[in-house]
């Protein structure tokens, strides 16, 4: 509920977007068809073109997406649930913990089996444990210079207008 609330939020408000690419990538999405529409909301955005239900259909109908993330009425649900964006970077940041918690969960689950493995150098585990943890955090880090230059853009074509 929460993935479709944001996703929801992100076609009703450009703040939503920005606020929301600040804090999550596609991989933080728990379905994969969320990580398409929100792929989807992020091109549309970087590319200065207005993010709506519209758009965002046509977007994944050129993409051949749309019947995989599960049809016109699933996109066009998604802002009909919501009576305001108020809470949208809550959340986000909420799917973002949730997401580090499926991820360390992973990462537990391999280092433990390779602990069993007694031919494996113990030092080496540790190494690839730390390697492990901080993919997790380079995957929750969102590089905002992207996402700031994607809002000066629109504020000068909006602007222009």
């Amino acid at each position: 509920m929460l993935e479709e609330y944001v996703l929801g939020g992100m076609m009703m408000s450009n703040e939503c977007i920005f606020t929301v690419l600040g804090i999550l990538k596609e991989e933080c999405f728990y379905k994969e068809a969320h990580q398409k529409i929100f792929l989807a909301i992020n091109k549309l955005f970087k590319s200065n073109n207005p993010v709506d239900i519209s758009t965002v259909i046509n977007e994944l109908k050129k993409s051949n997406e749309i019947e995989n993330v599960g049809g016109v009425h699933y996109i066009s649900s998604l802002t009909s649930n919501i009576g305001s964006s108020a809470n949208v970077e809550l959340h986000a940041r909420i799917i973002s913990e949730k997401f580090m918690r499926r991820e360390l969960i992973r990462v537990s689950r391999e280092t433990s089996s390779m602990a069993y493995d007694e031919s494996k150098d113990v030092f080496e585990i540790v190494e690839n444990n730390d390697l492990l943890i901080n993919t997790i955090n380079e995957l929750t880090f969102v590089d905002q210079t992207q996402n700031i230059e994607c809002v000066l853009n629109n504020s000068v074509l909006e602007i222009k207008k």
